[in-house]
């Protein structure tokens, strides 16, 4: 039996929008993968309270704070991803 086989890991990425977070985190997720591990990614994306901008440079800077997070969903889709 693997060691890990029961094992749960939150991995956490911080950043401004535009850094380079989804880009990270997709690659790890294949790394992990490709070891073998069982991987959910959940992107803050799926929780802003305000429409997604097209891009970095048209997000309004409001957009870009703790406040734009609907943090009380953020558990909901963190407990839904570890079933």
């Amino acid at each position: 039996m693997n060691a890990h086989a029961h094992s749960h890991v939150a991995v956490a990425l911080a950043g401004p929008s535009g850094s380079g977070k989804s880009t990270l985190a997709v690659t790890l997720a294949a790394a992990l993968r490709h070891e073998g591990v069982r991987v959910t990614l959940l992107h803050q994306d799926s929780y802003f309270r305000l429409p997604k901008p097209a891009s970095y440079w048209s997000t309004p800077p409001e957009h870009d704070t703790p406040a734009a997070v609907d943090m009380e969903r953020l558990p909901q889709g963190v407990r839904a991803a570890g079933r």
